[in-house]
């Protein structure tokens, strides 16, 4: 009993220090990206796959709602279909590294006429990337059943919950890191015959392609 209250001690006292520190500390200014800039950093092609270009933007496959712009407030959104054959994925990306950003990933997926019913934890398994933590979702839309996949990448690595994204963008500026920024990454595929494994394929696939195109940001 005693151990127990010296630790809630001890962790209370870093608590005062590290909230301390924030407040006397300078307010570091962090360099922010542009959605123009993540267009050239997204991969043009999967595999063989090959981006799917929208009628609006030749570098997006169509605009995300403005009001999840104004919810999420990010760097920017990066919508784009990848085919091939009778195969499609929708995959978004949402960068920033605000905390406020990274919401309940069900704003995105309402601002689509999505409803997620069931959540999963899964890991994907990646050539140079490790162990990825997913969520794995069934949804319905007005039409159809469907599954997603959606994760974060953060400072430290990948996270499959908004709570462990927003922990790492926290710590990161505690502890004073240079990179503090953070991505959402959410792929549907389009094709409602799709299996669970071959998305899981597709998503290992992405992140290798995303990994090259922008050097690792993605």
């Amino acid at each position: 009993m005693e151990g127990l209250k010296l630790r809630s001690y001890v962790f209370a006292g870093l608590c005062l220090v590290i909230g301390a520190g924030i407040l006397v500390a300078p307010k570091r200014v962090f360099a922010k990206k542009s959605e123009s800039w993540m267009e050239t950093k997204a991969p043009d092609a999967v595999g063989d796959y090959r981006f799917l270009a929208g009628s609006d933007n030749p570098l997006q496959s169509y605009k995300m709602n403005e009001s999840t712009y104004t919810t999420l407030n990010p760097f920017g959104i990066v919508a784009r279909h990848y085919g091939k054959g009778d195969q499609a994925y929708d995959v978004v990306l949402i960068a920033s590294n605000a905390n406020e950003s990274f919401h309940d990933p069900r704003v995105c997926f309402t601002s689509q006429q999505y409803e997620i019913n069931k959540e999963t934890r899964d890991v994907i398994k990646t050539k140079t990337r490790g162990e990825v933590p997913v969520t794995i979702a069934q949804m319905r839309s007005r039409d159809a059943e469907s599954v997603t996949c959606f994760f974060y990448k953060g400072p430290t690595g990948f996270h499959s919950s908004t709570k462990d994204i927003k922990v790492d963008l926290f710590m990161s500026r505690v502890l004073g890191r240079d990179n503090v920024d953070g991505v959402f990454y959410r792929f549907i595929p389009l094709n409602p015959e799709t299996t669970i494994d071959q998305l899981k394929t597709f998503v290992a696939d992405y992140l290798e392609a995303a990994k090259a195109s922008s050097d690792g940001y993605f």
